[in-house]
């Protein structure tokens, strides 16, 4: 059996081994390290992921003043049965381990969208999933999900976390990360909901944050969430995305 801790910290951010930095991804460089998912969504929804090209012939991907735009097409209607045009990138490099700091200044809110920031292994579920960032619509509340295969659960000590554990049907704690776990909905996963003003209107008025992952395969996955004015000074210096690692890639 595989015991995993997903941990959701909001406060003093500590890191007790020393990293060095391994990547960057920020500015007129950024989506060199990426590619672009044009295939059809695997969850079935209704959109239309685009290349490098159209996105930014259709403006949905930019760079300004250092600072990168990622968008779907706001401008013009669609019919019921037609994607809106959007952006899904998958980075280049593979990584096992490591700490990993995304600053989000904005994400998108409202019907429809889904914003979210993952990690997952090429033979899905059973090289497993990292949801780090994600949500839908109207939500204000962040979640940090696993998703695997059987035998992965979490431990259930909430006071470890702020936060509180997503729920499936009925009422029951989301704690076994096993994508088709009785009791919880088709590929819920384990589950940790921030509290509420780390996503969507309430993160973006406070000029968003950084969203911190730790992934240690030998011990814990560690998220931290750190509002713009609540920085460390020991990652206020990060411009856009920065990985540092102390561990080879795959």
């Amino acid at each position: 059996m595989m015991k995993l801790l997903l941990l959701l910290l909001i406060g003093i951010f500590a890191i007790s081994e020393a990293y060095k930095l391994k990547k960057t991804y920020e500015g007129n460089s950024f989506f060199d390290g990426f590619y672009f998912f044009t295939q059809s969504d695997p969850t079935h929804g209704v959109v239309r992921y685009v290349d490098k090209g159209t996105a930014h012939n259709m403006g949905l991907i930019k760079v300004e003043n250092g600072k990168v735009k990622i968008s779907s097409d706001s401008k013009n209607k669609y019919g019921g049965n037609d994607g809106r045009p959007s952006v899904r990138i998958h980075s280049n490099e593979k990584f096992n381990e490591g700490l990993f700091l995304y600053d989000l200044e904005h994400m998108p809110v409202g019907p429809g969208t889904w914003p979210a920031y993952w990690f997952c292994g090429s033979n899905w579920p059973n090289n497993g999933e990292i949801d780090v960032l994600e949500g839908v619509d109207g939500n204000i509340y962040n979640s940090q999900t696993l998703h695997t295969n059987q035998n992965c659960y979490m431990p259930l000590d909430a006071s470890i976390f702020k936060g509180h554990w997503g729920k499936g049907p009925g009422g029951k704690i989301s704690n076994d990360c096993y994508v088709n776990a009785a009791g919880e909905s088709p590929n819920q996963g384990c589950s940790i909901q921030s509290e509420n003003d780390l996503y969507g209107v309430p993160f973006n008025k406070g000029k968003g944050g950084v969203f911190a992952f730790e992934w240690n395969r030998e011990s814990s996955i560690k998220i931290w969430i750190f509002k713009r004015n609540a920085i460390p000074e020991d990652i206020r210096s990060v411009i856009l995305f920065f990985i540092f690692t102390k561990f080879l890639q795959i």
